[in-house]
């Protein structure tokens, strides 16, 4: 760990009330599950994933989000 990172860190903990670390704990792992590893797929996977990037968007329709969160509910 660098020294500007640990020295963040301390600050944090001796600083913030655990309501407070608790929410930077989450920042932190929302943080590294989205830029901390890179991504593991097969060639074909990533195949996949350019043909859907390739498609227009479509946004749904307001029924359609209706129908998708009254199933959640």
């Amino acid at each position: 760990m660098n020294i500007r990172l640990q020295s963040l860190l301390n600050e944090a903990e001796s600083r913030l009330a655990q309501a407070e670390q608790d929410r930077l704990a989450e920042l932190v792992e929302t943080f590294l599950a989205t830029t901390g590893a890179e991504a593991d797929f097969t060639p074909a996977e990533l195949a996949y994933l350019r043909t859907l990037d390739a498609e227009p968007f479509e946004p749904a329709s307001e029924d359609q989000v209706a129908a998708v969160f009254g199933r959640r509910a």
